[in-house]
């Protein structure tokens, strides 16, 4: 819910001629990863499958640090 919440505000925002925030949109995948995180432990799957999202979910914790420390740097531009 607070997903759809946050697309359609960013949506709205950037039909007004705001900016584009891809942070939104990797917040939603970081999100959904999570979510999927703990399906895959209440379905008991393998360990090698729940490393890999826990690996995905590490990765995308790193793109989402660069990319918000490469919007800090354009904003002081």
């Amino acid at each position: 819910m607070y997903t759809m919440q946050e697309l359609r505000d960013h949506a709205i925002k950037n039909l007004k001629g705001g900016k584009f925030n891809i942070l939104v949109f990797i917040g939603v995948i970081i999100v959904a990863m999570i979510r999927e995180i703990l399906i895959s432990t209440l379905r008991k799957d393998d360990l090698t499958t729940q490393a890999f999202l826990a690996g995905t979910l590490l990765i995308l914790g790193i793109v989402y640090y660069l990319v918000s420390l490469a919007q800090k740097d354009l904003s002081k531009v």
